[in-house]
């Protein structure tokens, strides 16, 4: 009786052990299969035509030595352009051209098919071949849908407000239309 009586005990603590020993046991994951990465180098279909008409005509005008980089395209950092031109006004970017450039780009960027999204970054590059260290970087950024709105509206003052503009590593203050700079003798009157 006694040896039956261990032999169900043993049994029992046995099945009670299995059960504790289960409950702590994690299931094993299988790890997903990785997926592709897709690599976007060049994205220019709505652009090819912009870099040989009207904007580089238009800036030649102003300046012999304007160059336009290739624009890039890049879902996560927007819409890439970028224009070198030689020094004027003690190396920093003229008014006029960025004035310029920007009107050139508002019909082709309000009617391109990129995603509503998409940011505008856009980088004018005044530099000297005496002094490399003299030359000045403009940069701009604003939405796609900035634009298509003042497309629509043509409200230069609400336009101006979405841009961010910075000269250097300053960035520029922006007030009824105009873009001024504390440490730099620049400024910018917004004219489309």
């Amino acid at each position: 009786m006694k040896k039956n009586n261990i032999l169900v005990m043993l049994l029992l603590l046995c099945f009670l052990l299995t059960l504790v020993f289960a409950q702590t046991q994690t299931p094993t994951k299988t790890q997903p299969p990785k997926r592709q990465a897709t690599i976007f180098i060049l994205h220019v279909l709505t652009f090819d035509s912009l870099s040989k008409t009207n904007l580089e005509k238009d800036l030649k005008a102003l300046d012999d030595t304007f160059r336009m980089g290739i624009p890039i395209y890049h879902p996560a950092i927007g819409l890439n352009l970028s224009f070198y031109t030689k020094l004027h006004q003690k190396g920093l970017p003229y008014p006029s051209m960025i004035n310029r450039i920007l009107k050139n780009l508002v019909a082709p960027l309000s009617s391109s098919n990129l995603p509503e999204k998409t940011g505008i970054n856009i980088v004018l590059y005044t530099q000297d071949d005496k002094d490399l260290y003299n030359g000045k970087t403009l940069f701009l950024n604003f939405a796609l849908s900035a634009v298509k709105e003042y497309a629509k509206t043509k409200d230069l003052n609400k336009f101006g407000a979405q841009i961010i503009a910075f000269l250097e590593t300053e960035k520029l203050e922006y007030k009824n239309g105009v873009f001024s700079s504390k440490n730099y003798d620049f400024e910018w009157i917004l004219k489309l």
